[in-house]
C-alpha cells in the first residue's frame, strides 16, 4: 500500500518547488539593480504569473497531504526564494509552475487526489504521520515527470483494486461455504430430532394399542371387524366361565 501512495505524496511538493535557472546558483541573484527590479515586476505583475499563483493556491486548498502549518511554511519559503530571483529565474519558475499545475489539474491527478482523500481519513493519525514522513524530495520534477508518475500510480491503483476484488470474491465464497455447511448441519440436526419424535410417537402408539387389545390378546395379532384375525387364523379369547373359546370368521363356527 505504501507504494500506491507514493505519487499522491509526491505531487504536493511538485507544484511549489522552484528550479534554479541553468548556469546560476539556486538562491538567485541577491544584488539587483533598478533595471532588474523593473524586469522582475513585469513578470510578477503579468497575467500568466497571477493565474499560475491562483491555480497553485486553489490546489493547495483542496489537497490533504499537508497540514495548514506545512502549507503556510511552504508559501513562506516560496516567497523568500521568489524575492531573490532575477527576471530570468522568475520566467523559468513560471514555466515550471505552469507545467506542474497543468499536470496537477489533469483528470488523472483529480482521481489520485480523490482516492487519497478517501483513504487518509480511514487511517489513524500515527499511520498518516508515517505516510507523510515517507514523502521523497521531488523539488526538481517537471510536468512530464508528474504525468509519468500519474500513469504509474493509475496502474498501481488498478492492480490494487483488482487484487482487492479477488480477495473479496474469495472471502465471499468462503463465507458462502461456511453458511452452506452450517445449513446442512442444522438440517441434519432437525432431521434427527424429527426421527426421534416419530420413534417416540410410534412407541407411544404401540403401548396404547397393547392396552386396548387386553392382557390375553397376542401382541402381534391384528383384529378384523368380525373379531377374527385378518390372516384367517382364529381369534382366541376367554368365555364368561373361564373356558377358552375361539371363533374363525372365515370358516364360521366356534
Amino acid at each position: 500500500m505504501s507504494r500506491l501512495l507514493i505519487f499522491p505524496l509526491l505531487i504536493a511538493l511538485a507544484a511549489v518547488a522552484p528550479r534554479p535557472a541553468l548556469g546560476q546558483p539556486g538562491g538567485g541573484s541577491p544584488n539587483v539593480d533598478a533595471a532588474s527590479d523593473a524586469s522582475r515586476n513585469v513578470v510578477l505583475e503579468s497575467d500568466r504569473w497571477r493565474q499560475a499563483r491562483r491555480q497553485l493556491d486553489e490546489w493547495l486548498s483542496v489537497q490533504q497531504l499537508y497540514t495548514q502549518d506545512e502549507v503556510t511554511r511552504m508559501r513562506q519559503e516560496l516567497s523568500a526564494r521568489i524575492a531573490k530571483m532575477s527576471a530570468g529565474e522568475l520566467m523559468t519558475l513560471l514555466e515550471d509552475m505552469e507545467g506542474r499545475i497543468a499536470a496537477l489539474a489533469s483528470p488523472e491527478a483529480a482521481q489520485a487526489r480523490m482516492w487519497l482523500n478517501q483513504f487518509l481519513p480511514t487511517q489513524s493519525q500515527a499511520s498518516q504521520d508515517r505516510l507523510r514522513a515517507k514523502r521523497p524530495d521531488v523539488l526538481n520534477m517537471t510536468g512530464s515527470q508528474i504525468r509519468m508518475e500519474l500513469d504509474r500510480f493509475q496502474q498501481r491503483r488498478v492492480a490494487n483494486q483488482q487484487s482487492q476484488a479477488a480477495f473479496d470474491r474469495a472471502r465471499q465464497t468462503q463465507n458462502q461455504s461456511i453458511q452452506s455447511m452450517r445449513a446442512d448441519q442444522n438440517q441434519a440436526q432437525a432431521d434427527m430430532r424429527d426421527a426421534r419424535s416419530r420413534a417416540a410417537q410410534q412407541q407411544n402408539q404401540r403401548l396404547q394399542d397393547a392396552q386396548l387389545r387386553g392382557p390375553y390378546a397376542p401382541a402381534n395379532q391384528m383384529r378384523s371387524p368380525w373379531g377374527g384375525g385378518l390372516d384367517g387364523r382364529p381369534l382366541y379369547t376367554v368365555g364368561p366361565w373361564g373356558a377358552p373359546i375361539h371363533f374363525n370368521p372365515l370358516y364360521g363356527g366356534w
